[in-house]
């Protein structure tokens, strides 16, 4: 018989392809700074008894791993026995030496030098004796080392923070703990760290913070980023480089890291440079995010008021505005938290003759972005990108289309039949419809016929679609008339 053959009944799970869409992450920072004195990695240690008759135990190699590592001192309770070591993986059992009454007599310096003389045990850790070691030492039940940790900040390696008490571990030089203080000061937030080394001049600091990739494929500096996905399982959206945006080839290499993560670009203009440069910069972007005017801001470790690029602050504003609102949201002219104002002045009128000439309204008449003082406080100001695009209808594109792409993987390889067509455009219908009335006004997927009846036999499908932004109010025009006629009443 075939070999296939089967009597009885069976059940085939077949693929639901109508589950929703899964919309992804909007809101992840990509973020490359410099930290000459971050925390390294720090090994596992345990210390049993006191003074003399202490005995340290340090794991070899650093990182968590070390935590697995136990110490046992044990007791023979019998008399004469010598002082010996033995290991069961990683858990370390030391037997005790004792005197002809039972009594131990093992030293803490005895039990030291008998670890680090074990070639097995000094394998995983080196040992040493409190004091002068000369005080015998008590048994120990098994416990373990503790305190083992990566290295945080590991240098060029996209690193996952999700949680402002990582800043502590930034230390006190570069620019990571300021960017991640900035960041935090805002929301909570999800950030991509790479740290780059901090060069001996300003040349070799930013071609470190621009990055390369070697000859084994590995990437460092901005172009790290753009393998965060692979390593982290999550892709950095909102692309931030505080105190180097500003630098020529930083923001270039910035906008080209963005346009391949499908994500933002947030550039620092140098907030000292003419107004007319900062146009000329600004305008040498094709879809950046660009900031002018810094922020100042109080630093409790110097205990003043420090003034430094915007792009850290920003960021953290527009993730807390995804996270109130929604990535659908402009987060201009909403207030940005705990600052104390702009690093250079940046004059703003709300209304009048005034208003037009403003310098804030003239940036953003220029597809650049600011911080101006309302009343209530410090906002964020402009709406563009330097294309002239809304910076909410650019993310949506994204996010939308990437959202798509990653539902449909699966779509690939498959036959394309009446159902595989109807399946795809079903479930990107539904999807739209789901968007439709919060982040888009509409949408529609559909097949383009013609293009798809020339393109049978050659492997490729067709599936197009449209959306429909709202527009941002950026522009609200109040029209007053004059009407006399409300006097007639008087004399009625």
């Amino acid at each position: 018989m075939a070999g296939n053959y089967f009597h009885g009944a069976e059940t085939y799970l077949l693929p639901d392809t109508t589950r929703p869409i899964e919309v992804l992450a909007a809101s992840t920072i990509g973020l490359v700074a410099t930290a000459p004195n971050a925390q390294s990695a720090i090994a596992a240690t345990l210390t049993l008894g006191e003074d003399n008759s202490a005995l340290t135990v340090s794991a070899v190699e650093t990182g968590p791993r070390g935590n697995g590592i136990s110490i046992e001192l044990i007791d023979p309770e019998a008399n004469d026995v010598a002082l010996s070591v033995a290991l069961d993986g990683d858990a370390i059992q030391v037997t005790l030496a004792t005197g002809a009454d039972g009594v131990i007599t093992s030293t803490a310096s005895e039990v030291a030098s008998a670890l680090n003389a074990d070639d097995a045990a000094n394998d995983l850790i080196t040992a040493a004796a409190g004091g002068d070691g000369s005080g015998v030492i008590e048994y120990a039940y098994q416990v373990y080392l503790s305190g083992g940790e990566n290295e945080p900040f590991p240098l060029n390696k996209p690193t996952l923070v999700t949680s402002d008490k990582l800043i502590a571990k930034a230390g006190s030089d570069g620019t990571l703990k300021d960017a991640l203080t900035d960041i935090y000061n805002q929301t909570g937030a999800v950030v991509v760290v790479v740290r780059v080394a901090e060069g001996n001049d300003e040349a070799t600091t930013k071609a470190n913070v621009i990055g390369s990739m070697d000859e084994n494929g590995n990437t460092t500096g901005l172009a790290a980023l753009e393998g965060a996905e692979g390593l982290l399982g999550i892709r950095p959206r909102l692309i931030i480089a505080p105190e180097f945006s500003h630098l020529s080839s930083v923001g270039e290499k910035m906008e080209s890291v963005a346009k391949n993560l499908n994500g933002i670009a947030l550039i620092d203009s140098d907030h000292y440079d003419t107004y007319s440069n900062v146009i000329k910069r600004a305008r040498k972007f094709a879809e950046a995010y660009f900031l002018h005017g810094g922020i100042s801001v109080y630093d409790p470790d110097k205990k003043t008021t420090v003034k430094r690029h915007m792009s850290a602050t920003v960021a953290g504003h527009i993730v807390r505005v995804d996270n109130d609102e929604g990535y659908w949201n402009s987060p201009s002219n909403r207030k940005i938290y705990e600052i104390e104002g702009t690093a250079i002045d940046i004059p703003y009128v709300s209304s009048g003759p005034g208003a037009k000439s403003c310098l804030a309204n003239q940036l953003n008449s220029n597809n650049i972005v600011t911080i101006v003082n309302k009343k209530g406080g410090w906002h964020l100001w402009g709406n563009r990108l330097t294309n002239g695009v809304m910076l909410p209808h650019q993310r949506i594109r994204y996010i939308v289309g990437d959202s798509i792409n990653e539902a449909h993987q699966d779509a690939v390889d498959r036959l394309v039949t009446k159902n595989y067509v109807e399946s795809v455009t079903g479930r990107v219908n539904a999807f739209l419809r789901r968007l439709t009335g919060e982040v888009i006004s509409g949408g529609l997927c559909w097949v383009d016929t013609e293009d798809n009846i020339n393109a049978i036999g050659t492997g490729q499908v067709f599936f197009d679609y449209d959306l429909g932004f709202y527009d941002v109010a950026e522009r609200v025009t109040f029209r007053q008339h004059v009407n006399r006629t409300y006097n007639e009443q008087i004399f009625s």
